[in-house]
């Protein structure tokens, strides 16, 4: 019955979310669009907004290069820890503000020491090199996104590919030449999925010192209430975005579609099983994927070594500085956790039984309202839920007085994620399994899961850790959603005093942010892996049993 009545609370969340916010935006949108002149874009925003494309494919372009390392470390590591450390340090990056990277990399571009003048020599200190610091940036944070959707095509169809090479090649050789052609659309997929994000990002291009469509809108916000409906003209004036982030969906659609068929009930931790040895490229590649997950926490220890400072001190001074922010944030970390875990499990449809047409139809529409929740501008989402629910009685007192209308941003912002780990961890269930539950006559949620719960337990935990883990990094919705009565939230402050230049206030904090959030992805990794270890060594030890009984189970 908890069960039963979790998936409903999932599904009226992602509905209150996704649903409300985008028919009042389809309602609002019915006039049609305004004047051409007031949608046109010309002079200086024409420039901005290039500048802006030519940022996100190049960031597109370096994360999908710098996910190679990591993705032939996970294919040749034998060791299982290996592989766990691998998971982690590509979790982590993705659970850290997009602020950080380019606060670090802001820093490390103004440092006078062995780091400054090894970029100084190719010029990423120069003041017109901003946009290559803003994909630089936007690349080491967005990386961990192509390393896990090449990681499950090497399953599907790349490591067969690498192991006919590995016939005739090295391994260096056969993992370019045979493997990765074989990935092409999961990379194309990639590509199109990190330009989607960079896109939308608002928060580094100002950190390193370059200008971008999504920065120079965030004003629009504030303009956008002198117009009869805010989040529309807001809309409207996003139409470059929009149509290009709709595009970029469409080429990334046939590579994810490939490799969502192709999951079944592998995980990106059993790359390596009988894998081919990867001789001496192998460490290297594992060395210098740590290097690129841990460079902003690096870049951030070096400033506080070379600052000479008191740590005690410092970490007492911030842990009161930071008092009321920090509370609130973690009130809304844990009421974000908790719908995560509600919508993974409201799309955890393990088909026990026959559904309605009317039941399919209805998870569609959330589903796909999820999906454009994600790809639209944060700050658009988060000014429809503030007209929908900054209203006179109930409605406006969750705005002014509670985190609900924030957790709702959170979940617009990021629940497609969550209903997707559900969507995964149902596909996770062998087919046997399942038909062994239905000829059993298992029909009801909690039963099911029982019988699922081997298979299904981690992926909705990664929700709930993902979901409370991204509500600490948001800012562009946190921005415009802080209840004025409520408190304020731990990542907008840190992006407020990023802009200052080298605080060493902010780099405490800042790693005070990071370490907790790399603790949680780490103990995803062991805990997930360490499951996926013990099913499978589980499924071995019954297959090593039917076999010592022999074909007809009498002994031999």
């Amino acid at each position: 019955m908890m069960l039963r009545a979790m998936r409903w609370v999932g599904w009226m969340i992602l509905a209150a979310a996704t649903v409300a916010p985008l028919a009042m935006l389809f309602f609002d949108l019915r006039g049609g669009p305004p004047a051409w002149s007031e949608l046109r874009v010309g002079g200086r925003l024409a420039g901005i907004l290039l500048r802006t494309v030519v940022i996100a494919a190049a960031a597109g372009v370096l994360a999908t290069g710098l996910s190679l390392p990591a993705l032939y470390a996970a294919a040749h590591a034998r060791g299982e820890r290996v592989r766990v450390l691998l998971f982690g340090m590509a979790a982590a990056p993705l659970l850290s503000p997009a602020c950080v990277f380019g606060y670090s990399w802001m820093l490390a571009a103004s440092q006078r020491g062995r780091l400054g003048r090894l970029l100084s020599l190719v010029g990423f200190n120069d003041d017109n090199a901003g946009p290559a610091r803003a994909a630089v940036a936007l690349a080491t944070w967005l990386w961990p996104i192509p390393a896990m959707l090449l990681a499950t095509s090497y399953l599907h169809g790349g490591r067969a590919a690498y192991r006919m090479a590995r016939l005739d090649a090295g391994a260096v050789s056969a993992f370019v030449r045979g493997a990765l052609p074989a990935m092409a659309g999961a990379a194309a997929a990639a590509f199109a999925i990190v330009f989607v994000l960079s896109m939308n990002e608002s928060t580094i291009a100002p950190l390193v010192l370059t200008r971008t469509w999504p920065a120079e809108m965030a004003p629009e916000v504030l303009d956008s209430a002198m117009y009869g409906s805010p989040a529309a003209a807001l809309a409207w004036k996003s139409w470059p975005v929009v149509g290009l982030v709709g595009v970029a969906a469409l080429v990334a659609w046939p590579g994810l579609r490939r490799v969502w068929d192709s999951v079944e009930q592998e995980t990106a931790l059993d790359l390596g099983g009988a894998a081919l040895s990867g001789g001496g490229g192998t460490a290297l590649a594992v060395a210098v994927t740590a290097l690129i997950a841990l460079a902003p926490i690096c870049i951030f220890v070096s400033e506080l070594y070379s600052a000479r400072i008191s740590l005690g001190e410092a970490i007492h001074r911030v842990w009161t500085l930071y008092g009321a922010e920090r509370r609130a944030s973690l009130i809304v970390a844990g009421l974000a956790g908790m719908a995560g875990m509600a919508i993974a499990w409201s799309t955890c449809d393990l088909r026990l039984g026959r559904e309605r047409s009317i039941g399919r139809v209805f998870r569609a529409v959330l589903l796909g309202s999820a999906l454009l929740s994600a790809l639209l501008p944060a700050e658009l989402m988060a000014q429809l839920l503030v007209q929908l629910f900054n209203r006179r009685g109930i409605a406006g007192r969750l705005y002014d007085d509670t985190p609900v209308v924030w957790v709702l941003g959170i979940v617009a912002r990021y629940g497609f994620f969550a209903a997707a780990m559900g969507w995964y961890a149902a596909r996770r269930v062998p087919v046997e399994v399942l038909r062994q539950a239905r000829i059993d006559g298992v029909n009801d949620a909690g039963a099911g899961f029982a019988v699922a719960r081997p298979w299904v337990i981690w992926p909705i935990v990664a929700a709930a850790i993902l979901m409370a883990c991204l509500s600490l990094s948001e800012v562009a919705a946190s921005l415009v959603l802080i209840p004025p009565r409520f408190g304020g939230s731990l990542a907008v402050a840190l992006d407020n005093q990023m802009h200052y230049g080298r605080n060493l206030d902010v780099i405490v904090t800042t790693l005070m942010l990071l370490v907790p959030l790399a603790v949680f992805a780490m103990g995803l990794a062991i805990g997930w892996g360490g499951a996926e270890a013990r099913r499978r060594k589980g499924a071995a030890g019954v297959v090593a049993a039917g076999n010592e009984r022999g074909p007809l189970g009498s002994g031999g």
